[in-house]
């Protein structure tokens, strides 16, 4: 079967799982659970979804999302077919207040399945929640891993991990008139873009 078919399956259980769980954190128990390419070597994770998510159905489509899409367009990405977007959690928190560790860690499973399925070679994290699920620890601060280059093993596949602030973060530091703010996630797109240029 393709991955497309096994993603499928996948969406299916977990909006059963999503539809049977009790939560005051959960504002809508929509799964929105990727946008872009199955085959893609670059998986890009965000943190959950925002009302323009729902909307739409996509994830990484609202302010934050469109300015991270713009970046990469930037660089010489096209998001849609060299990404596989997806979130920790794939659902909306109510009043897009995080998801609480406890509840991030009940839904882990879908993203570790979706890792498995889609089987990309690169990671980028967007934001603290992403990075600390693949670096299987918690942080106190973006800052010490930010546009840093991790290789680890999910598997029996070797994959390299990116963190990167969450463009969200981004935009508010544009906002304060804060010049460059957009490198933070620029930079570890330039270490993927020159890992693909050294195959």
């Amino acid at each position: 079967m393709s991955k497309s078919v096994f993603i499928d399956i996948l969406k299916e259980a977990a909006q059963d799982f999503t539809d049977s769980f009790v939560s005051d954190e959960i504002e809508y128990k929509k799964v929105v659970l990727f946008d872009g390419n199955p085959d893609a070597n670059i998986m890009v994770v965000a943190r959950d979804l925002g009302k323009d998510e729902v909307k739409l159905n996509k994830p990484l489509i609202g302010q934050a999302g469109s300015l991270f899409r713009k970046i990469s367009v930037s660089l010489g990405f096209t998001p849609t077919v060299d990404f596989f977007m997806c979130n920790t959690v794939p659902l909306k928190p109510f009043n897009n207040i995080a998801f609480s560790d406890d509840l991030r860690d009940k839904f882990s499973w879908i993203l570790k399945e979706l890792v498995y399925i889609v089987s990309p070679s690169y990671i980028l994290c967007l934001g603290r929640e992403s990075t600390e699920f693949f670096l299987k620890r918690p942080l106190k601060n973006m800052k010490e891993v930010v546009a840093t280059e991790f290789s680890m093993y999910w598997g029996n596949k070797n994959i390299f991990v990116y963190p990167s602030y969450h463009p969200s973060y981004i935009l508010r530091l544009s906002r304060q008139g804060i010049k460059g703010a957009e490198s933070n996630i620029s930079s570890p797109l330039c270490l993927i873009r020159n890992r693909l240029n050294e195959r």
